[in-house]
């Protein structure tokens, strides 16, 4: 992988291709468009039903802590910002900004939020609460206030706000699970946890005052100072992820490629756990932890990593630990299973979730090696071949609450061997956005019954349990950028494309146009381009990686190849024209960027 992180000077989108072949209008094409308007839908009457139209509020009644406080709100609109960013409709956009400043409004009155930030809680929970704002500067990067927002919060952990004493550059821990903008808290009770009125969980399952001290879930809170590095381009906030993101990487590789769950103010692993690298709260054998919880953090805050500094090693330690959980299966009546726990007596707790699957993705995703993707295989359950009869949008596959968790039916696509995977996930897209519009339809709740939780969690089957929850984007994501869709609980977006509409001036796929990604190689991405509209030319920028932070060498059409040497190219579309474009890049070749190629910041 290269490092360079070189800047293009050419002038903007040099390079053009122009695509005249003509293409009837392909059904995934069409499906995509559809698929955008009706997520602008599905964002109308979520916002008609439940938010406050005078102030933005969410319509319940609030509470303390994370039983049901503002991570649960924000859970409800957690990727409305990626509507827009893909090219659906501005609305979806402005409705997601009303709801955002009317709930910065709401739980600052109720005194979570401190400087338009979470006081101190926990990043399992931050992570949900955030997570549409990491999104944001991918959607409005000059937006003042995102801005301001993102730098302030960063400050919180990197050291530059000296009130928010949440970082111990000494032991380079972060110096408990519950921080924030007043710092870190090193007690905490149930009641805090669980609110004012008491949530019967946080006082029953397991002892929930240990606070101090780091966990690996508070990786999570790289994802901001990521998005104030590439806003900025000032190094200290690279420098700060790659400092404490690299003492996590550091404490797995001497731990035997497991990454430790605890680490005391001394910083030193297993302090107040009995010395147990598997202690702490959210830990490998907490009642509320394992892998599914703390994995979060070591893939968000690894893959966060790897992206401002092109370091493999990051990808390394994934990979490592991936190693382990296979050669520590389980056996069970099921066939052998991936640990999701370990304890005094060892690895324990069998899983059949998405929790694995995901870290073998991102591993193979960020390196696209054959040795990669034969783990990822072994990992999968159920295999490829048993996912295609079933819907996408099920808990336990790509989409649904865990969207963007598992990518191994999308991979086996890429791979070849699912040809009709586009227009069956793109089927189950719809199928999702009719169960949810349902839900809110039947939904009798009232605001002054209704807990934050109440939308996203609408069941109207054992089929699907889980319900009405964001936009639904994954499919898109996958096949439109060659992406995996960024964790709901704090992750940011990786894909191998971008695109913009220099018309328009704005981000996403302009007005006709489809895109279909249908291969990723190490060094190479083929994605078929249709104008869906059969009068007139339309025009994209297509941009290598999300943030620009790949550099595009050539792109080739119908044979004939063209020099780019840029993070970005057009590319002009015929009247119902289309067709297949090779894009060969460097991978980690340039410093990411949020800026429109058309912006002189991103020359």
């Amino acid at each position: 992988m290269l490092c360079l992180f070189a800047l293009p000077a050419a002038a903007f989108a040099d390079t053009s291709v122009r695509i005249d072949s003509p293409m009837t209008p392909p059904s995934w094409a069409l499906m995509e468009r559809a698929l955008l308007e009706e997520n602008a839908r599905l964002i109308e009457a979520f916002h008609r039903k439940y938010v406050n139209p005078a102030n933005g509020f969410l319509e319940v009644v609030e509470h303390w802590g994370g039983g049901d406080g503002p991570d649960d709100a924000m859970e409800n609109f957690y990727n409305w910002p990626m509507v827009y960013i893909l090219g659906g409709p501005r609305g979806t956009l402005e409705r997601f900004l009303h709801v955002w400043e009317g709930h910065i409004r709401q739980y600052s009155a109720f005194g979570m939020y401190h400087k338009e930030f979470i006081t101190s809680f926990d990043w399992e929970h931050n992570g949900e609460a955030y997570e549409p704002f990491l999104l944001l500067p991918l959607a409005i990067p000059d937006d003042l206030k995102t801005r301001q927002r993102t730098i302030r919060f960063a400050d919180f952990y990197t050291g530059r706000d000296k009130n928010a004493a949440n970082y111990d550059p000494v032991h380079k821990i972060i110096r408990s699970i519950h921080n924030g903008s007043r710092g870190p808290r090193l007690e905490a009770t149930a009641e805090d946890w669980g609110g004012k009125t008491g949530w019967k969980y946080f006082a029953e399952s397991g002892d929930w005052t240990q606070v101090k001290g780091d966990v690996p879930i508070n990786l999570l809170a790289t994802s901001i100072p990521v998005n104030a590095y590439i806003l900025t381009g000032d190094s200290h906030y690279r420098d700060w992820v790659l400092e404490y993101a690299g003492a996590w990487r550091d404490r797995a590789r001497a731990n035997g490629g497991n990454i430790p769950s605890i680490i005391g103010l001394n910083g030193q692993v297993g302090e107040g756990w009995n010395g147990k690298w598997y202690g702490g709260l959210m830990g490998w054998n907490w009642t509320f932890g394992g892998w599914g919880i703390l994995g979060r953090g070591m893939r968000i805050g690894f893959s966060n990593a790897m992206l401002v500094s092109g370091d493999a090693s990051f990808i390394d330690a994934m990979r490592a630990q991936g190693r382990n959980f296979l050669d520590n299966r389980i056996k069970t009546a099921d066939g052998l299973r991936l640990p999701d726990k370990f304890g005094d007596k060892g690895w324990s707790n069998p899983a059949s979730g998405p929790y694995h699957e995901s870290l073998f993705s991102d591993v193979y995703l960020a390196t696209l090696s054959g040795p990669d993707l034969g783990r990822l295989d072994e990992a999968a359950i159920p295999a490829a071949s048993q996912r295609r009869a079933n819907p996408m949008w099920k808990y336990e596959y790509e989409a649904g609450r865990f969207e963007g968790g598992n990518e191994v039916a999308w991979i086996d696509y890429l791979r070849g061997n699912d040809p009709g995977y586009p227009e069956r996930a793109l089927r189950d897209a719809f199928a999702k956005i009719r169960w949810m519009t349902e839900g809110i339809r039947r939904d009798t709740s009232t605001p002054d019954t209704r807990l934050a939780d109440s939308p996203h969690q609408i069941r109207l089957s054992e089929e699907a349990p889980l319900g009405v929850f964001g936009a639904v984007t994954g499919a898109l994501v996958n096949l439109t950028l060659g992406g995996r869709h960024p964790h709901w609980s704090g992750g940011l977006l990786y894909s191998e494309l971008r695109y913009f509409d220099p018309v328009a001036r704005r981000p996403g796929l302009p007005e006709d146009v489809g895109a279909l990604v249908t291969s990723i190689t190490a060094d190479s991405v083929k994605v078929t381009l249709v104008n869906l509209n059969q009068a007139d030319e339309r025009e994209v920028v297509v941009q290598t990686g999300a943030y620009g932070e790949h550099q595009c060498q050539s792109v080739q059409f119908r044979g004939n190849s063209q020099e780019v040497k840029q993070r970005f190219f057009r590319v002009r579309l015929n009247p119902g024209s289309g067709g297949e474009i090779v894009i060969r890049r460097s991978k980690y070749a340039n410093r990411p960027v949020f800026d429109f190629p058309w912006d002189t910041r991103a020359q």
